[in-house]
């Protein structure tokens, strides 16, 4: 499903300070929420911080909504090992996240009645449990026919 998180319009200033060790930058924006003051480390290239606040070029150390009363201020930080960026799927198609509901739905229904059978025969020694190799191919079979046919 690929959808847009509602971004935040970020003026990033001049103003700038050391914050956990870390240079931080000052950025504003003007929200339903009330005026939002947010302290970014572009040291730290990753565009996220706490809460649904982000989108900064930069890790979001400190934030301050005045309006709520809402605080968010690291009080740490450690930077462990890179984490690997994200793969896209190499097949498949997009789909709404309406679409996606749907075939989820779909899909738990279905595994939910093979599930079914496989109890009814395991009970009837139709089949044996011992034979989850077997079961695993016959849902895999199962699996690729569905798709061939859509």
């Amino acid at each position: 499903v690929k959808d847009e998180m509602p971004g935040t319009r970020w003026n990033v200033t001049n103003e700038e300070r050391m914050y956990l060790g870390h240079r931080v930058m000052k950025a504003t924006a003007e929200t339903d929420a009330g005026p939002i003051e947010a302290w970014f480390a572009p040291g730290i290239p990753f565009p996220a911080g706490p809460g649904l606040y982000g989108g900064l070029p930069g890790l979001i150390l400190m934030v301050n909504n005045a309006q709520y009363g809402e605080v968010y201020a690291a009080d740490s930080l450690a930077i462990g090992p890179s984490v690997p960026p994200a793969v896209s799927p190499m097949s498949g198609r997009k789909v709404s996240e309406s679409e996606y509901g749907q075939i989820r739905a779909e899909t738990l229904t279905e595994e939910q009645q093979w599930w079914g059978e496989l109890i009814s025969d395991i009970r009837e020694g139709r089949t044996k449990v011992n034979r989850s190799r077997e079961c695993a191919a016959k849902l895999k079979n199962r699996r690729s026919r569905k798709e061939e046919n859509q």
